[in-house]
């Protein structure tokens, strides 16, 4: 029975192929291109189609071909007047409003995108100003940590620390490299507030604040005029929970006791050359020269071997 289905099978089949051959034959297909083709030219929807598709194709081909990442890619954070902002602005308003501006969640993610690709081999960060808080500061560290964690190098140069804050940061690098002029700002953490209890007086206003508690210190800023004993000790407890925080991040990445690190800081501010005595920085060296030189050096390559590319742009390939 199995052969005899079998058979059968094969008959049908056959005959298929022969119904569906003399049906192509009959086919004029020099006719048929030339239907389809005006058919195109005809229709407004097919033509968009095509072209959408085309334009998506040769999109493909460009960043293949121009935009591929290459081996040997070191990652370049230039950070000068540069503001970390969390929410996007519009594109048409940025340049007006803060021209400058970044969105943080943005270079987190290229750093960690740069940290699963075997053709980024690592990082050089060249350090200016920045507005930036303390989380931030921590939050954009620690993403630089994780990334050498993958064992990939890193690199910082700059020409001004001014503050602890900047130098907390610096610490997550391999190496740290200022200019000779450079002044490495390690003098602790300051703290400013003020009142404006004799303001209000002049304006003939007056705040009605209940609070519960002495160290509800909101009431001290419109109804005194300078800073109680309470208010001093709950913001010095503060300024002393950061200040350790930062003093051991600096101690255990720079080989440093903590004690050391906070006579430092007493000492503080450093020129580069004291920076450099005190194993607070690695080298002294100008901008073109750490390009050159330092920069080959470091990831042991020579400098027409390495891709240095900018963070934003690498976000977008």
């Amino acid at each position: 029975v199995r052969g005899h289905m079998e058979n059968q099978d094969t008959s049908l089949i056959d005959n298929f192929r022969t119904v569906t051959w003399d049906l192509v034959k009959q086919i004029d297909f020099q006719k048929e291109l030339k239907n389809f083709i005006q058919f195109v030219l005809d229709n407004w929807y097919v033509k968009q189609a095509l072209m959408l598709g085309s334009f998506m194709l040769l999109n493909k081909i460009f960043k293949a071909t121009f935009l591929r990442i290459k081996r040997n890619t070191v990652l370049e954070l230039y950070l000068h007047d540069t503001e970390f902002i969390e929410v996007p602005i519009d594109e048409r308003l940025a340049p007006y409003i803060k021209p400058n501006a970044v969105v943080f969640r943005d270079i987190i993610e290229t750093i960690e995108k740069a940290s699963r690709d075997p053709k980024v081999i690592g990082i050089v960060c060249n350090l200016g100003t920045i507005a930036i808080g303390l989380a931030q500061i921590q939050e954009l560290r620690d993403s630089i940590l994780r990334f050498r964690s993958k064992g990939k190098k890193t690199l910082l140069y700059t020409e001004v620390f001014e503050n602890e804050f900047y130098y907390y940061f610096a610490t997550a690098f391999d190496k740290i490299y200022v200019s000779p002029t450079a002044l490495v700002g390690l003098k602790g953490v300051l703290l400013q507030t003020f009142f404006i209890k004799h303001l209000l007086e002049k304006l003939g206003i007056t705040a009605e604040i209940d609070r519960r508690k002495e160290y509800k210190t909101m009431y001290d800023f419109f109804n005194e005029d300078k800073m109680t004993e309470h208010n001093r000790e709950m913001i010095q407890s503060l300024m002393d929970e950061i200040y350790d925080q930062l003093a051991h991040g600096i101690a255990e990445k720079r080989g440093l006791t903590l004690a050391k690190v906070k006579e430092l800081t007493d000492k503080g501010p450093y020129t580069a050359t004291m920076a450099l005595n005190n194993q607070l920085i690695d080298g002294v060296t100008f901008s073109d020269n750490f390009y050159n030189a330092v920069l080959a050096q470091h990831f042991s390559l020579r400098k027409k071997d390495i891709r240095l590319l900018y963070w934003n742009k690498y976000l977008n390939r």
